[in-house]
């Protein structure tokens, strides 16, 4: 399983059948491995976390029945796909329940017909808090371990007919019963881990049918899609094999396999082994083709990237899919540079704050780091030995940089967006690609770190470059509890680029009672929105309360105030909130991110305990030039037993190692000045005298536009350039730009 994707299967293991598996046989009850992309159409999440969950098997007449809640229905396994069951509230991205039910036709569980849906109660958008409806989500079924024989009590047993559910549509005949046991939610969500209203959810009960399984074969292929980053160089054919596997419970007949492309420069590019297949059911249940991708070489142009794109029909006997098509997007390139992670280490040498800690984090070259809560690779605290609690494996789950451009053109406005939290390929539209362009990604070190760069990657337009640089510090001296980032952008195609938001988001999970279970606080004199574990009941081997995690924005500069301050920088972003982790990503859009960037300047927690995000926006409606590159320093760190005392410590250490070794021989770095001195010209003989005040209207002509009067330079309209211009453009300056305390 994986966060970013939630797909998850049912399977049945047994010993009646020999086999290799614990000395016996395992077999696929149900299949929801819908795909990452699912993820991203569905209005939300199961009860279970995943789109499977609560199973239950039990033995009837001589057959296995395994009940279980499926949440939404990618496949459409009983209708028309489903996406949008879930409840209409902005607390709430669970999805309605459905309870399912699949049939073996004997006891050894080999073979496993369809899912069919027993309860049927499809209420999208339900809004049992806005307008009174009923949200239907039947929740966590239990069954009897043994069906019934209702004959053998030789009477007509007084049911309740209307509590009698018969899968075969009412064509069941027999005397053999199961019963069952759920509960029906009318507002879906963990009572105790999400926030929702009170509703009455009654349990109840049905007498299932003990009916016979349905025949049918079920098809699905892996590969189901090829497209970046797989792809085939020039000159080359690329072989690529498909299996075919035959969910189902009678044999799969593919009676034709056909390769169709779409129309373009170049044809006869997409070839086939097989036309056609037969799949058994049961153990070995799979079969094989092979694609060929640039069959005969037909493209072969060196240094150009090509896009072909068709698909592979397959007409089957299936009955979850008698026409299934594979999407091709084949690229045929020189280079196309694939994934790479890395895992970073800080050092517990000469620790004086927390003896013994230090921590890890893994990244990648995609802009992520986090991994999706690998554990033990989250800035946790669970290898070196101290960590009481083995479940406390993650702190930071996911996270990574945001680019966000706003179009304008005329009435019409579109977004760009890419994100790299919770993307670990290139499959996604918010995924953040490699280039061969510019820095190359790897290792690399230092005396006292050991770092990681990304090298340059590239928005999904290919308009913005992002490039990421990782220390962590290994020297020790109260240095082992953070990592520094080193971020800079500039424009890819070399043109001017408005309406950019620069922001960072990153998915805590705070070590708590209930997964992810967060508060979050401010410190407004650091720029920082952190978050703090929580305790559900009475505290295990620590309370979770002296557990955070924080990012704080150490300083920005683009590379011309770069030219006129060594050591300027800005230390305070555009603004920062925590908020619900689902609420923001489950539907993410360009128009949704940037109302919420813009919705949320300066810092800002909440009084919500639960799943949540902290998003950091650096800038805000930028404007970046052809020629300019903003770079950015950043630290994450985290305290395993502590208070807020000890994170802001933290906060102290990270900004004086970022000081000392990124930034040397300058003395403070939060300001247009060096220092709070007001010493701009560098004349250490005076502090604020008219050679700073040169220096400081120069730097603003370079960052700002002055106003429209500078054309003729008569700002007060009273004759020609006299002191009273000069005057009226340092107001201008000064009203534009608040210059920092102690300077001038």
């Amino acid at each position: 399983m994986n966060w970013n994707d939630l797909s998850c299967s049912i399977f049945h293991w047994t010993d009646r059948v020999a086999g290799p598996s614990a000395g016996g046989t395992i077999t696929r009850i149900h299949n929801a491995e819908w795909g990452p992309s699912y993820l991203y159409e569905a209005c939300g999440a199961g009860e279970s976390i995943l789109w499977l969950g609560f199973f239950s098997i039990s033995e009837c007449n001589g057959r296995l029945y395994t009940i279980f809640n499926q949440y939404l229905d990618a496949w459409g396994n009983w209708g028309d796909p489903q996406v949008n069951d879930c409840a209409d509230a902005n607390y709430s991205v669970r999805a309605n329940g459905e309870i399912a039910l699949c049939v073996s036709s004997s006891l050894d569980g080999l073979l496993w017909d369809a899912a069919r849906n027993l309860t049927n109660t499809y209420t999208p958008n339900c809004s049992t808090v806005s307008s009174g409806g009923v949200c239907m989500d039947e929740l966590k079924p239990t069954m009897s371990r043994y069906g019934m024989d209702s004959s053998a009590y030789g009477q007509e047993l007084a049911w309740p007919e209307e509590e009698l559910v018969d899968p075969s549509g009412g064509s069941y005949d027999g005397s053999h019963y199961l019963h069952i046991f759920y509960m029906e939610d009318h507002f879906p969500g963990w009572g105790y881990f999400d926030e929702g209203p009170l509703t009455l959810n009654p349990l109840k009960w049905i007498r299932l049918a003990c009916v016979d399984p349905v025949p049918a074969s079920q098809i699905i292929t892996e590969p189901a899609y090829i497209g970046y980053p797989a792809y085939t160089q020039h000159n080359a054919t690329d072989t690529v094999v498909v299996t075919v596997r035959n969910d189902g419970n009678t044999s799969l007949n593919v009676t034709r396999i056909a390769a169709v492309e779409e129309p373009g420069p170049y044809a006869g590019w997409l070839g086939l082994s097989d036309t056609a297949l037969a799949v058994p059911a049961g153990v070995d249940n799979i079969a094989t083709f092979s694609m060929y991708l640039n069959e005969e070489q037909q493209v072969n142009d060196p240094g150009t990237v090509v896009w072909l794109k068709g698909e592979v029909y397959l007409l089957s006997n299936a009955d979850n899919d008698d026409s299934l098509s594979i999407l091709v997007d084949c690229l045929v390139a020189d280079t196309v540079i694939g994934g790479e992670w890395d895992t970073l280490a800080t050092s517990m040498s000469a620790r004086q704050i927390h003896p013994g800690d230090f921590t890890r984090l893994v990244v990648n070259n995609l802009g992520e780091m986090g991994s999706t809560g690998s554990g033990a690779v989250n800035l946790d605290f669970s290898t070196d030995g101290g960590e009481c609690d083995p479940e406390a494996t993650v702190y930071l789950c996911s996270g990574g940089p945001i680019v966000l451009r706003r179009d304008i053109e005329g009435t019409d406005t579109s977004y760009v967006v890419n994100c790299a939290m919770y993307q670990d390929d290139f499959a996604t539209d918010l995924s953040f690609k490699p280039v061969t362009t510019g820095v190359s990604s790897g290792e690399f070190s230092g005396s006292n770190y050991d770092g990681y760069r990304t090298g340059t990657i590239v928005n999904r337009d290919s308009t913005m470059a992002v490039e990421r640089e990782y220390y962590a510090p290994t020297g020790g001296a109260d240095s082992t509890d953070f990592i520094v980032m080193r971020t800079e952008y500039y424009s890819f195609d070399g043109s001017t680029h408005q309406g950019l938001a620069l922001a960072e988001v990153i998915d805590w999970d705070i070590p708590s009672d209930n997964l992810g279970d967060n508060t979050a606080g401010v410190f407004s004199d650091y720029n920082v929105v952190y978050l703090q574990g929580a305790d559900a009941g009475p505290p295990g081997c620590q309370e979770n309360t002296n557990r955070f995690g924080a990012m704080m924005l150490l300083g920005y500069q683009t590379n011309h105030d770069f030219v006129i301050d060594s050591c300027w920088s800005n230390c305070t972003p555009y603004g920062i909130f925590a908020g619900d982790f689902h609420q923001w990503w489950d539907m993410p859009s360009g128009m949704t991110v940037w109302d919420s960037l813009e919705a949320n300047p300066g810092l800002n927690d909440n009084d919500f305990t639960g799943d949540q995000a902290v998003f950091t926006t650096y800038l805000f409606d930028y404007d970046l030039g052809p020629t300019d590159t903003l770079t950015l320093y950043s630290a994450v760190t985290s305290v395993h037993d502590g208070d807020t005392t000890d994170l802001k410590v933290n906060l102290e250490a990270a900004f004086e190692w970022y000081r000392t070794n990124l930034r040397p021989g300058c003395t403070s770095l939060c300001g247009c000045c060096i220092g709070l001195t007001g010493n701009v010209d560098g004349d250490p003989n005076d502090i604020c005298d008219i050679g700073d005040l040169t220096k400081l209207i120069d730097f603003l002509f370079i960052s700002y536009t002055p106003p429209e009067c500078m054309e003729e330079a008569n700002c007060d309209g009273l004759g020609s350039v006299d002191i009273g211009d000069l005057t009226k453009l340092i107001d201008f300056l000064f009203i534009s730009y608040t210059p920092p305390a102690g300077c001038l």
